[in-house]
């Protein structure tokens, strides 16, 4: 049927975010109804195309398939083939450019083992047609097994995490012994609190408390930092890889911002809270 699917983007731009469900768009000499509207979606990397642009913007038309021949539609992503540039579109179709890529569901093992015979069988009936003329050599692989294939995230990209990771570490040794110290220093003043009627458990929560504040100032102006270097990365090479960080990004950012300091505040909250009051009590 001639229908289509917008995203969230274009339905703003055509119908100012109104419910278009139902009403007609226009493309080149074809009317198609509108049948549904995404909601905001940009999958990073966008794996079901991971030959050009992986890293960009999602799609924000889609039509049946089949009204890519009849409007003759070439491909934007990539063609392989072997043969000379064919004079028309059907010359093209017949060809033997490669320009498609399929998804297929396949919830169970039974499935898979189904669908991979009647791929060997298509390609054993092909050879006798006098094409694919290479080994049998089909394989089925989900999203991640084809990213990996692809190496969408190279090693290197691996490698830096990992530092990052025992930077952060090493990050939170070092505030480990900066808040012991700091709390050390206010003994006297604990010590006091402690002999008016202050429990250790309420020294320990005020103290993680304040280690959890200086985790999201820390975790606030690290992301102001790495916001300003993504987009000098950006410039220095272009709009071609539009670096930037995704809500999942800032909550994950903030997550270890607090999980460090948690783990960096719990041992000096847990030793200011042990001491006793007797041995300050005199001092003031």
């Amino acid at each position: 049927e001639p229908v289509v699917v917008l995203g969230h983007a274009m339905n703003e731009r055509l119908f100012g975010g109104e419910d278009s469900v139902g009403r007609t768009l226009r493309i080149e000499d074809r009317d198609l109804r509108v049948v549904g509207v995404l909601e905001r979606w940009r999958p990073v990397p966008k794996y079901y195309d991971t030959h050009s642009a992986w890293f960009g913007e999602a799609e924000e038309i889609y039509m049946p398939f089949r009204f890519g021949p009849d409007m003759e539609m070439y491909s934007m992503g990539n063609t392989s083939g072997w043969q000379p540039i064919q004079e028309t579109y059907q010359d093209f179709l017949r060809s033997e450019y490669v320009w498609i890529q399929m998804w297929v569901q396949l919830d169970t093992q039974e499935q898979r083992e189904h669908y991979r015979a009647f791929l060997d069988a298509y390609v054993a009936e092909q050879k006798k047609l006098g094409r694919l003329q290479r080994p049998l050599n089909n394989r089925l692989r989900d999203v991640m097994a084809w990213l990996r294939f692809l190496d969408i995230v190279p090693d290197e990209l691996r490698a830096v995490l990992i530092i990052a990771l025992l930077f952060l570490l090493v990050c939170s040794v070092n505030l480990i012994g900066i808040l012991l110290g700091k709390f050390l220093a206010r003994a006297p003043e604990v010590g006091v609190r402690r002999a008016l009627g202050a429990s250790r458990r309420w020294v320990f929560v005020q103290h993680v408390i304040e280690c959890e504040l200086i985790g999201v100032i820390g975790g606030l102006i690290g992301l102001l930092l790495s916001v300003g270097g993504l987009e000098l990365i950006d410039r220095l090479f272009g709009s071609e890889y539009n670096f930037r960080l995704d809500l999942n990004m800032y909550l994950v950012a903030l997550a270890l911002a607090l999980a460090s300091a948690m783990v960096a505040g719990a041992y000096p909250a847990w030793r200011i809270c042990r001491i006793q009051p007797g041995a300050y009590l005199k001092a003031q």
